[in-house]
């Protein structure tokens, strides 16, 4: 009974320090939610301008790795979930516990201005050139490999979450699932306590990695980029703070 007390008056402790925080910080957060419908919206157009090919471009992923096929699509998609629901928990441990030295509001703040700068870096290249998709949904003769144009131009502002989300086609350099883990992997390497947590969250992002190109979702160069530009957005970003 005393631990429950504990965890719930220090909930209650943690909520007004939090509340304190989002009355400064909302307009960073309001400005990241827009950002993913900015980006979504920027999907949507390189969906309808997607050229679809019969057959992928030559990637040296390709000829590495076997293909895993449309049955073993979940597999990726999975991992990736996992790994995302387990840093939203991480972001909330605040409230529970008095071990992370950090707090949610700011977390999230942060986490969106990295997020929201890789977008928009992956908006700019992907919009710049478009490459047939390689995925089994984005190849010719699929219905599903080209979005139609609205019939008016503020259709363009309108689009399909989920669709948008593992479905698309077109917005493919560089890789935002890739993005999302590796921006969540390195917020917990500063943020997190747990040596070996850390270092399974990193084995499940390179896993992740490999499985991306193997179900054939995007090319090699489309990973290896977000690689790099990840980390080069995220410590530039933390430099500021």
């Amino acid at each position: 009974m005393e631990m429950r007390e504990r965890v719930i008056h220090r909930g209650i402790d943690e909520l007004k320090i939090e509340a304190r925080l989002l009355g400064r910080k909302w307009w960073v957060i309001l400005l990241g939610v827009f950002g993913q419908y900015v980006h979504g919206m920027f999907t949507a157009i390189a969906y309808r301008f997607h050229e679809p090919s019969e057959h992928p471009l030559k990637d040296l992923g390709f000829l590495i790795l076997p293909e895993l096929g449309e049955e073993y699509d979940w597999v990726s998609e999975s991992l990736f979930w996992t790994l995302f629901i387990s840093f939203l928990l991480f972001s909330f441990t605040p409230f529970v516990s008095r071990q992370p030295r950090f707090f949610t509001v700011v977390l999230f703040s942060r986490f969106l201005c990295i997020l929201v700068t890789c977008q928009m870096l992956r908006s700019a290249s992907f919009l710049s050139t478009g490459l047939p998709g390689p995925a089994y949904h984005c190849r010719l003769g699929k219905p599903t490999a080209h979005l139609p144009w609205p019939k008016h131009w503020w259709g363009n502002l309108f689009f399909d979450v989920s669709k948008q989300a593992s479905h698309s086609c077109g917005d493919l350099l560089f890789s935002s699932h890739t993005t999302f883990i590796l921006i969540g992997a390195y917020t917990y390497s500063v943020y997190g306590s747990r040596l070996l947590i850390k270092a399974a969250v990193w084995a499940a992002v390179a896993a992740i990695s490999v499985l991306i190109v193997a179900s054939r979702k995007h090319y090699t160069v489309d990973v290896v980029v977000a690689w790099y530009v990840v980390p080069l957005v995220f410590f530039t970003w933390m430099r500021t703070w």
